[in-house]
């Protein structure tokens, strides 16, 4: 015998249509269901029967009752459109953003006043999402974003952006000195780098900011590649430091105090950081957006007397 293979001309309409019959035992009630006429879904059945070349249903004057063939039909179509329900739903979750993976790397100390409470933030209105973090040094974090590794970055961008980026400005940070609040530091009417060469300075390293022209001039004594060693060291007097401002608010603790450098005054520029030629996913967009509407609350959000002139938002545009 020759079998006649299926044309494959079948559609959702189809399939949906069938288990409506089957599952309602009637093409009246399945016709209601479906919101068509009875003589129209009787047609659409006999469709899929033809294009199947097998019966699926039996049909008498009184009922409909599957077929042995439209019993397991029946079974492979329903797993089949519920998973396709349940990927049209995950899509529906995604674009409102109540699910998704949201991959960010920045510098540590905007991750610790910015970044984080805007992920907390999102986590209580959102808690469908889940995050990646990772604090790093500007060039990793560039090149991790245009690697497509991590859908957003932040970090001090050099004046030569890599091509496939897209960078916002978000906020300059000033340098700051950190010392204990007992170093003479204190009592002077300004400090200056001038001032900083006379005591002992501990300098930190994190990515691109190594090359800050002043550490070299300030000849260090002590050098760190983390906060949890510089710390001990400021708290236990044995050394100064300078930092931007966000990242020695994070770092304070009692013992210390800071005071802005002066003549001439050392900034950074911040800038979000994704790829140009990629669009954001509903949830990194949501981040994205937060991180840049709070930028301008941190300015004012709990910053010591000197604090408010020491970091200025550059933009409030997403």
């Amino acid at each position: 015998m020759i079998m006649r293979p299926a044309t494959n001309n079948l559609t959702l309409r189809h399939l949906r249509a069938f288990m409506a019959v089957a599952r309602n035992r009637s093409f009246v009630a399945a016709a209601k269901e479906l919101f068509v006429s009875p003589s129209a879904l009787s047609e659409t059945i006999r469709q899929v029967e033809e294009d199947l070349d097998i019966r699926l249903l039996d049909r008498t004057t009184r009922s409909v009752e599957p077929t042995a063939a439209g019993e397991e039909f029946y079974a492979d179509i329903a797993a089949v459109l519920e998973s396709l329900d349940a990927c049209v739903a995950r899509m529906g979750n995604l674009r409102s953003a109540r699910l998704g993976r949201v991959r960010i790397t920045g510098v540590a100390s905007v991750m610790s006043k910015l970044a984080a409470p805007c992920i907390a933030q999102l986590l209580g209105t959102n808690p469908g999402i889940s995050f990646e973090v990772a604090a790093d040094g500007t060039e990793n974090i560039m090149s991790t974003v245009l690697a497509g590794t991590a859908d957003i970055g932040f970090g001090v961008v050099p004046a030569h952006v890599p091509a496939g980026l897209h960078v916002l400005p978000l906020l300059k940070d000033r340098y700051v000195l950190l010392a204990r609040k007992d170093h003479e530091a204190h009592q002077l009417k300004r400090v200056t780098l001038k001032s900083v060469e006379g005591w002992t300075y501990a300098a930190i390293s994190f990515g691109e900011e190594t090359a800050r022209s002043f550490d070299q001039s300030l000849h260090p004594t002590i050098q760190v590649d983390n906060f949890a060693a510089l710390v001990p060291l400021l708290d236990a007097g044995a050394c100064v430091t300078v930092l931007p401002y966000l990242a020695a608010e994070s770092t304070m603790t009692e013992k210390l105090a800071l005071r802005a450098i002066e003549a001439p005054a050392y900034t950074r520029s911040v800038s979000l950081i994704r790829r140009e030629s990629r669009s954001l996913s509903p949830a990194a967009q949501l981040l994205w957006d937060l991180m840049v509407s709070a930028a301008p609350k941190l300015v004012t959000r709990g910053t010591p007397p000197a604090g408010r002139h020491l970091v200025q938002v550059l933009t409030s545009m997403s």
